[in-house]
């Protein structure tokens, strides 16, 4: 079964590219922050305000800095949202000993 992950791309003034995921805590706190619906994505503005949110989370991940929304905006050309399929793994499956397995009585 695929699965479709959400993806920000953005290229920025000095030609570099950077790509954020667009996780389920990053769309949560862009509606909260923002007062909008991740799933009516309607102007450039709200664009801008979630791709900043997904770069706002990987910054603190990474122990990185992140200018205000108006300074990092300054600094980019283009942001675009895409989707890619990610197929479930074996390994991405709770183990079998653990208290979420499915595992049946021998």
């Amino acid at each position: 079964m695929a699965i479709q992950r959400k993806l920000v791309n953005v290229v920025f003034n000095d030609g570099h590219t950077e790509q954020y995921r667009m996780t389920p805590l990053a769309e949560m706190k862009a509606e909260r922050v923002w007062k909008m619906s991740v799933g009516k994505l309607d102007s450039s503005t709200q664009i801008s305000q979630l791709a900043w949110t997904c770069a706002e989370i990987k910054a603190k991940e990474t122990g990185a800095v992140i200018k205000s929304l108006e300074a990092w905006l300054e600094e980019v050309e283009v942001i675009d949202i895409d989707v890619e399929d990610i197929n479930p793994t074996d390994a991405a499956q709770p183990d079998a000993g653990s208290p979420n397995s499915q595992s049946q009585p021998e």
